[in-house]
């Protein structure tokens, strides 16, 4: 027998920040470390009650311009309390993404105080799974929330690093108190073998910032009890080499795994009705599997959501051996790559940590709490491969390894955890277009009803006033939970336009100057999330066509180099011939298709914001917020066991997930003949049936 002492893994160098700075108060960070996935883990002294900002550069010092060039990685990251931390995996939501830091050649960093928050924190408690409890293969978690606020929403993290949206959500108000019961789940089988932290975050908001005029809305965010669990698994490190995997532009699928034994296993690649298309066996103490995106035989796969079925057995074996490569397909040993080269390492001197190439540390850090030796990673990590980072010695005989909690067999279906994809190919793109007018809101005129002498379209609750003020629509994290979902389905974003870099023109169509975003890019389906209103009095604006309608409004926040404006509906013509042109437009903006206004803009306005090739468009009958989206592209989709509805269908189930209170209405408008319309790829076909338009209360 042999005692084996696990290490992080490092099959490349990663240089780290040389330092990393706090804004406000000076706060002490502590030295970043290296997880055995090669993610960053960051951890700073810390204030309660707070967020805080992670950004990073891949430069200290931009040289042409001397400085270094800070962007966001992570915002709105609530406190632990005086000791926070946050694990660096990339960020596969914004464009373009910001890859996993094993993929870069160095990064730095800094974390910025963005504040107190303003109002009450709500109370968040992870149920399940209890404390120390030892888990295997799809683990269920169940968070509970409150608070005495009007909405609230939750976020899972493992080891500090953040899990998709939770399958299942039921929110409900008993009296005064406002409660959430989100269910997660994940895959075990997707990290190593150790013990792992789990903690969740709820954020409550003191209001619904879309009425016009309304108070203004406080947040306040709250982190449960960290709940340690440990993960046994036969099948461990179940990964993925791309994030959203598209054999058209070149790529190959890197499918590995290691197992805790000798095994014999199979893997099934499987389309989004279960069917395998493509199966791969082999043994060993591993497995590695590079996919082109075919199907056996090497047939041409459309493209899709694919799942992989991973199957394992122990085989009595020896624990070290490796063998075979099945089908003929591309395998790989445990160890390969490591390199035995020697080196300067180093590592904690109190042993709360295991040995990194001492580059990883920045030049000039203080060396008096670390331990500087020379040595070879090889020696660290050729055994540690084959097992976890458990920080402990695991006993191993010539047989064997001990057996998971898994048992002698196992099987797993993945990836559930990000930024892994189980996509093959590009159904679509989609198109995001959205402001949050953070911060402090803005205020603007009601535009002018073009019979001119100063006089202003009369809006909705304004009482005379010719001024309207909108609030903050808060952070932004639907909106990047809607990427994410649409991306997992195989689709790509054409475009994303956020905050600042919309303006009004962007929305206008090209008779009026304008580039009607939305028709462009090749975006098939478009979502545009900002203020709405509506008016009560007519619209006589020539250059917009008006003609007379009460239509609807869209506030642009013009900074920081313009002042606000109104975009008109009678400016919009959505729709885009072609197989990649724009069929499906959403409007999740209060009173986007207010069923009086949409009336006089049919009877008397005589036009309509889009046209012969737009398919539908998607709008509210009321104020309403961002919640439902994530829950429309689940929908249209068919993900994480959701049966798939047609965009419409889909539409209107996503309303009952949002936080808004009823009544809640939803509306369509469209050609009657594309009313059943599913997400399932872009298409040439142009409507010729008569303009419908409905509307359906979701929420009571």
């Amino acid at each position: 027998m042999k005692n084996i002492k696990s290490g992080v893994l490092i099959a490349t160098i990663i240089s780290l920040a040389g330092s990393l700075y706090g804004q406000g108060n000076p706060f002490q960070i502590y030295s970043p470390t290296v997880t055995e996935e090669r993610a960053t883990r960051l951890s700073w002294e810390s204030e309660s009650n707070t967020v805080y900002r992670i950004e990073y550069a891949a430069e200290l010092v931009d040289t042409n311009t001397g400085l270094t060039a800070w962007q966001t990685l992570y915002d709105f990251y609530a406190s632990h309390g005086t000791n926070t931390f946050w694990l660096d995996t990339g960020n596969y939501l914004l464009e373009p993404p910001i890859l996993h830091p094993k993929n870069v050649p160095m990064r730095f960093y800094r974390v910025v105080n963005e504040g107190t928050n303003a109002g009450p924190a709500p109370t968040v408690t992870i149920t399940s799974p209890t404390n120390s409890s030892t888990v295997f293969g799809d683990l269920t978690v169940i968070v509970s929330a409150s608070t005495d606020q009007a909405t609230i929403s939750t976020k899972l993290y493992v080891d500090g690093e953040e899990m998709p949206a939770p399958n299942d959500s039921t929110n409900y108000v008993n009296n005064s108190t406002n409660y959430l019961i989100d269910t997660y789940v994940i895959n075990t089988c997707e990290w190593p073998n150790a013990s792992h932290t789990l903690f969740a975050v709820a954020e409550c908001a003191s209001g619904f910032p879309w009425p016009t005029d309304a108070a203004e809305v406080v947040f306040g965010r709250a982190v449960s009890a960290f709940v340690p669990v440990t993960f046994d698994n036969l099948i461990t490190k179940y990964s993925f080499s791309e994030a959203f995997f598209n054999p058209d532009v070149g790529q190959t699928q890197q499918v590995s795994a290691v197992f805790t034994a000798n095994v014999d296993w199979t893997l099934e690649i499987q389309n989004d009705s279960t069917n395998s298309v493509r199966t791969v066996t082999g043994s060993g103490t591993s497995m590695q599997f590079d996919w082109d995106g075919k199907g056996d035989g090497g047939t041409n796969l459309p493209a899709g959501v694919y799942t992989y079925l991973l199957s394992a057995e122990t085989n009595g074996q020896s624990f070290s051996s490796y063998s075979g490569q099945g089908s003929g397909d591309s395998l790989s040993g445990a160890s390969a790559d490591l390199g035995d080269s020697t080196e300067l390492l180093a590592m904690p001197a109190d042993g709360s940590g295991s040995a990194v190439p001492l580059i990883i540390y920045p030049p000039g850090i203080d060396t008096n709490n670390l331990i500087i030796f020379e040595g070879s990673m090889l020696d660290y990590q050729a055994d540690s491969i084959l097992l976890s980072a458990a920080g402990s010695d695991i006993a191993l005989d010539s047989g064997g390894a001990a057996a998971a909690a898994a048992g002698p067999s196992q099987s797993t279906r993945a990836p559930v955890r990000l930024p892994t994809n189980p996509v093959n190919k590009i159904v679509g793109n989609f198109g995001l277009a959205y402001q949050d007018y953070w911060p402090n809101g803005i205020s603007l005129q009601a535009p002018p009803n073009g019979l001119g002498l100063g006089q202003r379209i009369q809006l909705e609750n304004t009482s005379g006033s010719t001024t309207h003020n909108y609030r903050d629509l808060a952070n932004n994290s639907e909106n990047d939970r809607f990427i994410k979902t649409m991306k997992r389905g195989a689709w790509s974003s054409g475009f994303v336009k956020k905050n600042y870099d919309l303006r009004g023109s962007d929305l206008r169509k090209a008779s009026l100057g304008g580039t009607n975003i939305f028709n462009t890019n090749g975006v098939s389906l478009g979502m545009l999330y900002l203020h709405g209103s509506f008016g009560t009095s007519q619209d006589f604006d020539q250059a917009s066509g008006a003609n007379g309608a009460m239509q609807i409004y869209f506030a642009i926040d013009g900074r920081p180099n313009a002042s606000p404006s109104w975009v008109r509906m009678s400016e919009m013509d959505f729709g885009s011939a072609g197989t990649n042109g724009l069929k499906w437009m959403a409007l999740m903006a209060c009173n986007s298709l207010r069923e009086d206004n949409w009336n006089s803009i049919q009877n008397i306005g005589g036009w309509t914001p889009f046209n012969s090739n737009l398919h539908l468009l998607l709008g509210t009958d009321s104020v309403a917020d961002a919640g439902g989206t994530v829950f429309w592209a689940k929908f249209m989709l068919g993900l994480d066991n959701n049966p798939k509805e047609t965009i419409m269908a889909a539409w209107y189930d996503s309303g009952k997930s949002q936080a808004q209170p009823g009544p809640l209405k939803f509306a369509v408008a469209g050609y009657v003949d594309v009313k059943q319309d599913m997400l399932t790829g872009t298409n040439s076909f142009t409507p010729q049936g008569s303009i419908f338009y409905e509307t359906q209360i979701v929420k009571q």
